[in-house]
């Protein structure tokens, strides 16, 4: 689907499942702000990805569901609302493919946020319930992590205001500790050394020789730098 022709950059949010009071209250802000935010200018447009779009209409309250249809009724926003047995089943790179800036809302569970700056896409988090035992607190220093939806919305402004919103939201050397490659190309790797497993047990071979046959092949295919030392004595 298609946004006005007006919207030039466009927010990605990832929300997190809500199941009481509370939580149902943190899914509203998460919706709330930045809508209003996006309806205050006509270039911005957001994207919205739940963690469970199934009932997601059942825990939004009125006057959430009023701006929110407003906003897709002007073509500033959209929803991925397709789900699975469980959950959505549409991934979280696709949402940040077609956005210049993620925004994950939870501490609790960063997974979407690490997949989105993995893929290079910059991306910030919103951390209202104040989590206190995740890594990526470390970004803290960096400006990545936002205690209120109000501070966060007062940095995009001026990161707008300033041009600058293409340059913020980076992890940097931080990314490392997750992929040594980042380059994108895991999947490919993953894929080629299950291959070599499924190919050594297809030649007979005892389950320990295809292991070794295939870390030795994964080790002079893409480096020995990254991989760890199993089968070398």
């Amino acid at each position: 689907r298609e946004f006005n022709r007006n919207v030039e950059v466009i927010f990605a949010v990832f929300d997190q499942n809500s199941n009481d009071k509370f939580t149902n209250q943190l899914l509203n802000n998460n919706y709330k702000y930045i809508i209003e935010f996006v309806l205050s200018k006509k270039n911005l447009g957001v994207i919205f990805k739940p963690k469970k779009s199934k009932n997601l209409y059942e825990r939004l309250e009125k006057d959430t569901i009023d701006i929110l249809n407003k906003a897709i009724k002007l073509k500033k926003c959209f929803i991925f609302e397709d789900f699975g047995d469980h959950q959505s089943n549409i991934p979280a790179i696709l949402a940040a493919s077609v956005s210049n800036l993620c925004i994950h809302t939870s501490l609790k569970a960063g997974t979407a946020a690490v997949e989105c700056a993995l893929y290079n896409k910059p991306t910030i988090i919103i951390d209202q319930e104040g989590y206190p035992y995740s890594k990526l607190n470390e970004l803290r220093k960096n400006n990545i992590i936002f205690n209120t939806w109000e501070s966060c919305i007062d940095r995009l402004s001026f990161e707008l205001k300033n041009n600058s919103i293409q340059n913020f939201g980076f992890w940097g050397e931080f990314l490392n500790q997750f992929d040594d490659y980042n380059d994108g190309k895991g999947s490919l790797r993953l894929g080629n050394y299950c291959k070599e497993i499924i190919n050594g047990f297809d030649k007979g071979y005892k389950k320990k020789d295809v292991l070794r046959n295939a870390y030795i092949y994964f080790k002079k295919k893409y480096g020995n730098k990254v991989v760890r030392k199993i089968y070398d004595n």
